[in-house]
This record gives structure tokens, C-alpha cells and sequence, in this order.
């Protein structure tokens, strides 16, 4: 053992990035790279509902309802819109201000999520026969090809097919990357690494607020949206450029049998320094596999035996990001913003994007520090609040306090960030079982996509004249599905921070509570227990490193304290016994 401690003593330098300490250089590049792949999702999903917003748009795309329809004031007639169109943004030359039209807002806003639904089930097809990297590469094929029809379009039919190409491909990275990530990355910091996958997301949104901004100040023509609609070539292009650094997943390889390509895999992610040992992981990988015969990663196993709450918590968990109101916050800000007049809208739309990056910043330095279900709890009721308080206002003149509404819609957009599209992410990546996790991760993401095209098709006609006219008033009806979401919470989210895939398939066997999650504790000698334990070894971390930050549940504890620590003898020998292991490998 002393070459061990020879090596600890080395280690245990403070390092002033102890994030970073848990890579090597090829998994920090596929890191980067998924992530690059996430600022186009999230600068594809911004620009088409920033665009919109843009007078040269609407007037070319026929955006408005005649005047007709909607004012008492029938001699604008159409040439109202292009006396607006010549004002860049002014829209405050007109009395009459045209209202935009909700039909093809709403087709605009969710055409293209059913079609995404379908979709899901070609990227589990490839992923189920060729592995991840294929999917990956498609993908980026796919989005090209719907970019490209954006660019050429010069009707409204053509621009929604463009949308419909483009959701259909770059709909795959909420279904991809969460799942990618939580298989290629080492447990003490998965919850970091999809944060930092949000971080991209949410750089997409402002980079796409940013060029409409500009565009939109610096041309009166065309130009202003052809050219951020350009700007989507980009990322797909540097994707295809380095996809050959990504290696597959070494999960997915055992659980195909090519244990020679999971241990490659392996040692390219991981490296081999401080005594983790490629082979050994590979080999736990596939007794935790073999552990539970009963699942044989068939449809009808995801409901069967302990998978039935699995895919429940799954399912919950991503149809509450969308049903809190996600679009009221996110796709219908700008717009609302400026049906009341409030501010510039694309002025309010870079404001939103950028405060916004706060809250995946934030989620990445606390949800391997704090644990998940306090994170959620927090944020989801002040996002209750904050939504009761909009739907209040909506009570008075929504003109006079268009300001108060920028502010809420701001903190909410952030708490909702943090609180459901954070945690619940990542508690969807870590939850199925090891040989479910696509069929899972499917199911779930289709029906949440159906509910997505509800809540994004009934936006408009809920908020606007001659429908419902709420207007704010929304904030009631996703105040109240939220206060239920935390309720639901406190039940059934469990806490899985800081342990491996494995042991948590342990805890999922062993039927432990939700709430009973954080605090419990596994045996020394089982397989999950090891893997975390080896995973903790994993590029130049090793087994003192991150434990000093998290929640001392028995398998920090443990990894905190030192070989010989009295409390701990139960287990000690366990760890001795399997870095002795790893030094004979």
C-alpha cells in the first residue's frame, strides 16, 4: 500500500478548479464538444420565437390580422404594416397597433413538437444498433439540413417546414446529451457536467438574442433575420468537424458485450493514474448488468417490479419542466412584452437570455454540493410565488405595471432554470434502469413533448383577444401546478447526488424512500459501492478528493476520512482490498 499513500500525498495539493481534477484531456474535449452541440439547441429554440418579433418579419411572413379584426379603425388597411416596417422598431407610430396573429403563432410555436415526438423513436432505433456517436452525428446532419431550409424560406409554409426539420433534429439533445453525459462522466461530478450542459443551452438563447438585437438595429430589409438564421450552419458544422474525439459509451459497449471497446473507452475517459483501473470498471459495470436478471430491457420492463416508480419519477419529473409554464416564461416573453408595450421586446428578449445564464452557473457550483431535493424545493416555491404575483398584476392594468411584469418574468425564468429544467434533468439522466435508460428516457420525452404542444398550442389563444384574453392572469393556472409539483416532491424526488449509476441501482432494488435517499447507506461489499468508489480515481481525482464538498452520506463519509479511521473499520478493508485490485491490474 505505501506506493498508494506515496501517490496520495502527492495528490492531495488543494486545487484551485477541483471540478476539473475528474477529467482527463479526451473526456474534458467531449465535454466541450456535446456542450457546443448544446449552444445551437439553444440558439435554434430562441431565434425562431425572437424573429418573430421583428417588423421586417412579420410584414414578410404576414404575421399581423388585418386591421380590421381587431381595431374599430378600418382605413390603415394593410399599408399600416408597412408604414410600421419603415420605422425599424417603432412600433409606436400607429395608434392602432396590429395585433399579431395567434393562429400562426401558435402553429409557429409548436408545429414542430409532434413531429419531434416521432422523431424520438428514430434516435432510439440508431442508438439501440450503431450507440450514442451515431445519434450524435445525425443529429448534427439533420440540423444543417433544417437551417438550410430557414435560410431559403420566402413563405410562411416554407418557414414552418424549416422549423418542423429543425425541432425534429436538435429535439434529440434533450433526450441525448443528459443521458451521454451522466454515462461517460464520474459520479462526484454528473450533476456539475448537466449544468454545464445548461450553461451551453442558455449561451445558445443569448447568442441568438444577440444577433437578432443587432440585426434587427443594424437592418431594415431582410437582412435582419436572414443573417442570425445564417448563424445556425455554424456549430453543426464544428461538431462534424471534431465527432471523431467523442469515444461511445462505455455502459452502452458492456451491455453490448464488446467489453474490449468498453475498457478503451474506459481508459481514454478515465485515464489510469491513482490506481483506477479501466478493466476493473468494466468488469463492475457488467456484474451490477448481470445483478438483476429479472431486466431484460424489454417495453414492458419499464413497468414492471421497482422500474414501475423509476419511469414514474422520470416521467414527472420532465413533464413538470414543461408544465409549469416553461413556454409563458421562456417561448411568450418577447412577444408578450410587446403586445403590452412594456419595453423593446428584443431588447427585453437579450435582457431575459442574459440574466438567465446565472441560474445553470449557480446549479453548477451547488447541485453536487447541496443535493437535489433542497435545490427543488427552494426554487419551485419562489417560482410559485413569483407566478401567483404575475397572475395578480394581471388583475390591475397590465400597462401601468409593464415594468413589475419584466422584473417577476425575469426571476422566474432564473428559479425555473435552477429549480425544474436543473434538477429535474439531471434526476431524469440518473434515475432509469442501467438497460432501460433509452426506452425510459423515450416514453418520457414523447409524452412530455405531446404536453409541450399542448401547453405551447393553448398559449396564445389562453393570452390573447378574441380567446380567453388572460394575459397574465396564466400565472394562476402554472402557480397552481407548481405548488402541486412540490408537493409531489417531497414524495417521490429522490436525492442522487454523489454516488454512480450502480449504487443508486442498488438503492432502486433495495426500495429505499425518496426522502430516505441522501442519508442512506450502502454496503461495503457491493458492486455499486465499488464503482463509486473507483469512479472517485477517475482522471487525476482520487479517492480524498471531492469529498470534503459534499453531503456526508456513507459513501463521502468514507471517502473522507483516512484508511485507518476507527469508525469505519466495517468498510475499510473493503477499500484496501480494491485498491490492492487496481495496483495488481
Amino acid at each position: 500500500m505505501s506506493h498508494h499513500h506515496h501517490a496520495k500525498a502527492r495528490l492531495t495539493k488543494p486545487s484551485s478548479w477541483p471540478f476539473l481534477k475528474h477529467f482527463t484531456k479526451i473526456s474534458l474535449i467531449s465535454l466541450m464538444l456535446l456542450s457546443l452541440s448544446v449552444l445551437e439547441f439553444g440558439f435554434d429554440n430562441s431565434i425562431t420565437s425572437l424573429i418573430q418579433v421583428m417588423e421586417r418579419f412579420d410584414v414578410d411572413f404576414h404575421m399581423y390580422l388585418p386591421l380590421n379584426e381587431t381595431e374599430p379603425t378600418h382605413n390603415h388597411g394593410t399599408r399600416a404594416h408597412e408604414g410600421v416596417s419603415k420605422g425599424g422598431n417603432g412600433t409606436h407610430h400607429h395608434k392602432a397597433r396590429p395585433q399579431m396573429d395567434p393562429v400562426k403563432l401558435s402553429i409557429l410555436g409548436s408545429i414542430g413538437t409532434p413531429f419531434r415526438a416521432a422523431m424520438l423513436f428514430v434516435a432510439l432505433l440508431i442508438a439501440e444498433c450503431w450507440g450514442r456517436w451515431v445519434v450524435f452525428v445525425v443529429m448534427q446532419l439533420g440540423s444543417l439540413l433544417g437551417a438550410t431550409i430557414l435560410f431559403t424560406a420566402h413563405s410562411f409554409v416554407q418557414f414552418v417546414c424549416g422549423r418542423v426539420v429543425l425541432t425534429m433534429f436538435s429535439g434529440w439533445h434533450d433526450w441525448l446529451i443528459p443521458m451521454y453525459l451522466a454515462e461517460i462522466v464520474p459520479g462526484p461530478v454528473r450533476g456539475s457536467v448537466i449544468a454545464f450542459y445548461m450553461i451551453f443551452n442558455y449561451s445558445g438563447s443569448v447568442a441568438a438574442a444577440l444577433a437578432t438585437f443587432f440585426c434587427s438595429k443594424i437592418y431594415d430589409d431582410p437582412r435582419q433575420y436572414r443573417i442570425p438564421m445564417g448563424l445556425m450552419w455554424i456549430t453543426p458544422a464544428l461538431c462534424l468537424c471534431f465527432c471523431w474525439v467523442l469515444p461511445e459509451s462505455p455502459r452502452w459497449l458492456v451491455r453490448k458485450g464488446r467489453m474490449d471497446e468498453a475498457i478503451r473507452a474506459l481508459r481514454r475517459l478515465n485515464g489510469t493514474k491513482n490506481g483506477y483501473s479501466p478493466e476493473e470498471e468494466a468488469k463492475l459495470l457488467l456484474e451490477s448488468i448481470e445483478e438483476d436478471e429479472a431486466t431484460k430491457g424489454e417495453w414492458r420492463d419499464l413497468f414492471r417490479g421497482t422500474n414501475t416508480r423509476r419511469t414514474l419519477i422520470v416521467f414527472m419529473a420532465i413533464f413538470l419542466i414543461s408544465f409549469t409554464g416553461q413556454s409563458f416564461v421562456t417561448k411568450y416573453g418577447t412577444i408578450f412584452v410587446k403586445g403590452i408595450g412594456a419595453m423593446d421586446p428584443l431588447q427585453f428578449g437579450l435582457m431575459e437570455k442574459s440574466l438567465s445564464i446565472i441560474a445553470p452557473l449557480t446549479l453548477m457550483f451547488v447541485i453536487d454540493r447541496f443535493g437535489r431535493r433542497s435545490i427543488y424545493f427552494i426554487n419551485a416555491l419562489i417560482y410559485a410565488v413569483c407566478l401567483f404575483i404575475i397572475g395578480g398584476i394581471g388583475m390591475m392594468d397590465i400597462h401601468r405595471v409593464g415594468n413589475v411584469i419584466i422584473t417577476l418574468y425575469i426571476l422566474s425564468a432564473i428559479v425555473h432554470i435552477i429549480g425544474y429544467h436543473g434538477v429535474c434533468t439531471v434526476v431524469a439522466a440518473e434515475t432509469p434502469h442501467l438497460r432501460l435508460r433509452e426506452r425510459t428516457l423515450t416514453v418520457t420525452h414523447i409524452a412530455s413533448n405531446i404536453f409541450e404542444f399542448g401547453v405551447s398550442f393553448s398559449l396564445p389563444y389562453l393570452l390573447y383577444k378574441p380567446y380567453a384574453n388572460l394575459e397574465s392572469k396564466v400565472g394562476f393556472i402554472y402557480g397552481t401546478i407548481t405548488l402541486l409539483g412540490i408537493l409531489w416532491g417531497y414524495f417521490y424526488l429522490p436525492d442522487t447526488s454523489s454516488r454512480s449509476l450502480e449504487e443508486l441501482e442498488e438503492l432502486w432494488q433495495a426500495g429505499v424512500p425518496a426522502y430516505k435517499f441522501g442519508s442512506y447507506q450502502t454496503t461495503g461489499t457491493g458492486v455499486g459501492f465499488r464503482v463509486t468508489q473507483l469512479e472517485r480515481h477517475a482522471g487525476a481525482g482520487e479517492l480524498g478528493s471531492s469529498s470534503e464538498d459534499l453531503p456526508q452520506t456513507t459513501t463521502t463519509s468514507l471517502s473522507g476520512k483516512g484508511e485507518g479511521d476507527g469508525n469505519y473499520k466495517g468498510i475499510s478493508v473493503v477499500h484496501e482490498e480494491e485498491v490492492t485490485i487496481a495496483e495488481k491490474v
